[in-house]
């Protein structure tokens, strides 16, 4: 199954697949003719978390981090459940509500917060902190996401259902 999120996706043992693609970070910021130091000022983020985004480089990047700077942007992260067994539905994350989402899944399916540490290969207190609202990597999210058969987009038109 894949689940479309640029760096390589992250592939957990259930063979499921989580990539980001924010080339549409790049084309939003030169759309509104922005230049990268005016949305990182804007975003209150450093010029080097902002091209760090634009260059798909998300190894060190927070949640919090990407959301500040889709705002400027006008572009939404959107969280969508994919899997089979569950109606299509679509959530814009905000900030601090991505844990929230988290648990609300995680518990639809089941699961213990060990049981999805196990799924996306991360330790169990670390899926209580996402839970909890910490600010979390962004691999981290992924990981999560993919064990949850979860989508994660960008997208700057949005219809939740």
């Amino acid at each position: 199954m894949f689940v479309l999120l640029g760096e390589a996706p992250y592939r957990n043992y259930k063979g499921n697949y989580m990539y980001l693609d924010l080339s549409m970070v790049k084309l939003a910021r030169k759309k509104t003719s922005l230049t990268q130091s005016s949305v990182s000022k804007v975003a209150s983020v450093s010029r080097s978390s902002y091209l760090k985004v634009e260059k798909s480089r998300l190894d060190s990047i927070e949640l919090m981090t990407l959301l500040k700077i889709l705002r400027p942007l006008k572009l939404n992260l959107v969280l969508e459940n994919i899997a089979d067994s569950y109606p299509s539905s679509k959530a814009v994350i905000a900030p601090n509500d991505f844990g929230l989402k988290v648990s609300w899944f995680r518990n639809e399916k089941g699961l213990s917060q060990e049981d999805l540490g196990l799924d996306a290969d991360l330790n169990g207190n670390t899926v209580f902190n996402v839970e909890g609202g910490y600010n979390s990597r962004l691999t981290t999210v992924k990981r999560l996401c993919a064990a949850l058969d979860l989508r994660l987009e960008i997208k700057d038109d949005v219809w939740v259902t």
